[in-house]
């Protein structure tokens, strides 16, 4: 069944590898997401809906939105959070990643990870040196951000409150790859993993 909101072309584009890649794998879907798995990559699309504290109800307004998505977690987790994507559309009504018609949709363009490796599902791991070291991290994070202006959003185009942050944990920015196995360090010094707090929207 096509996404709601999702013009049909995108979405069969999309199911069926987008710009060259084997079919995708899964689809997940949250309250103002859909996300198309591939093996090693995932493409995260903006919803067109208005739930009051957001609004992605035009192409621009999900663009935005994308693009800020990919600004606040790009410099905490720059292997995952890869770039922002237009599906264009040509005058013949072909698909492609940034071409040269006109931009119907964006994608977010991410690393695919670990899927065991989420925070969120391991909360009683974390204790001790790892909850310690977490905690440092994310105010470092918070000390350095830019304060927004009073009310958010830009110029009330798109007010979106802050529902969560990527991590990386690694020393080198690693992670651990769909399917690679890498198991769940409780060490920040030495874990590589990639940890998240989950999204709830």
């Amino acid at each position: 069944m096509t996404p709601e909101g999702l013009a049909p072309d995108v979405e069969a584009w999309l199911r069926a590898g987008a710009d060259g890649e084997a079919p995708c794998e899964r689809v997940i879907e949250t309250s103002i997401s859909w996300i198309f798995l591939f093996a090693e990559r995932a493409f995260k699309l903006k919803k067109p809906v208005d739930l009051g504290i957001l609004d992605f109800t035009t192409p621009e307004k999900r663009r935005w939105a994308t693009m800020r998505e990919l600004a606040f977690n790009h410099p905490a987790a720059p292997d995952i959070y890869r770039a922002v994507r237009a599906i264009t559309r040509a005058p013949d009504g072909a698909l492609a990643f940034d071409g040269a018609g006109e931009a119907v949709e964006w994608a977010l363009e991410m690393r695919r990870f670990d899927e065991t490796a989420m925070l969120a599902d391991r909360l009683p791991e974390v204790d001790g040196a790892l909850a310690e070291g977490l905690g440092r991290m994310i105010a470092r994070y918070h000390r350095i951000a830019t304060p927004g202006a009073a009310g958010g959003g830009a110029a009330g185009l798109c007010p979106m409150p802050i529902l969560g942050i990527a991590v990386d944990a690694g020393p080198e920015g690693g992670g651990a790859a769909a399917g690679s196995g890498t198991t769940f360090s409780l060490s920040l010094a030495a874990s590589r993993t990639n940890l998240f707090t989950r999204k709830r929207l």
